[in-house]
């Protein structure tokens, strides 16, 4: 009776590590994601500190650090320089907050549901695709940068001079890239008499044309598809290449694969939650 473990670590002796094979080349795979793939924000997201409280652990609604959302937007990297390890430029949005990446979609899905709601799209799932040193990871947010859909929300005017962008009644929910309506139960505001849009996306009243507070007002307007990834991505999707001179070297045979996971937009999200 052999006191050898069940645990198999090789081949059977005898046999040789020779003979065809087939490599997953990497370098292929990013060239298919920069030429084919679609420009993109990337925010990494963290659970907001007002979250941890002894009674519900949930967000507090008149936080002004998540505005009430429970999650917090960052860089993904810190000390980002100019340029990436590949001698790339760099690009990092205005807020300083999301860096953009190049990401193949695919994968589409249609969810029947989604016509219930007055103004939204009707692609929700998508398969999302990186190169290998981009960590995307759960809740993690991807806003294309070059398409756009509509969007439709109510708001609860504060009788402010501007409307913020934020989770909370009185904002609007995505940086606004243009207005198609605006109006209260009496009013329709009209562009640019009564108001206009700012760099910022934020909606800019004439000073005569302020809403009063409480004034209750529904508004449909452009917005950049934003997306959140919705399972663990594949961030250790590893493979092992066949190089004679590392034949001997295992760990030096290692290459890191793209990163792939599922990304569904953002207010699809939230209805699940």
């Amino acid at each position: 009776m052999t006191l050898k473990p069940e645990i198999i670590t090789g081949l059977p002796a005898g046999v040789k590590e020779a003979g065809q094979r087939v490599d997953f080349k990497p370098d292929k795979f990013d060239l298919a994601i920069t030429t084919k793939g679609y420009r993109m924000w990337w925010s990494r997201s963290a659970p907001c500190p007002c979250s941890n409280n002894d009674q519900t652990r949930q967000p507090d609604p008149t936080c002004d650090l998540c505005d009430g959302y429970g999650e917090l937007r960052f860089l993904p990297e810190s000390g980002l320089g100019n340029e990436d390890a590949h001698g790339n430029p760099i690009e990092i949005s205005d807020d300083r907050l999301s860096v953009g990446i190049d990401v193949l979609m695919s994968g589409l899905t249609r969810d029947s549901q989604i016509f219930e709601r007055f103004g939204a799209w009707t692609f929700g799932l998508a398969m999302c695709t990186t190169q290998a040193g981009n960590e995307l990871a759960w809740r993690d947010r991807l806003e294309m940068r070059d398409a756009s859909i509509n969007w439709a929300q109510g708001i609860d005017a504060d009788g402010a001079a501007v409307i913020k962008v934020g989770r909370k009644l009185e904002r609007i929910r995505y940086r606004a890239l243009s207005v198609n309506l605006l109006r209260s139960t009496t009013t329709v505001f009209q562009q640019p008499s009564d108001f206009t849009v700012n760099n910022n996306g934020q909606i800019v009243w004439a000073a005569s044309s302020v809403p009063p507070a409480g004034t209750l007002l529904t508004i449909h307007y452009k917005v950049r598809p934003l997306y959140r990834i919705i399972d663990w991505p594949h961030t250790v999707r590893d493979t092992k290449v066949a190089i004679k001179a590392l034949a001997s070297d295992k760990a030096a045979q290692h290459r890191r694969l793209p990163t792939q996971c599922t990304a569904k937009l953002d207010f699809l999200v939230d209805d699940e939650d």
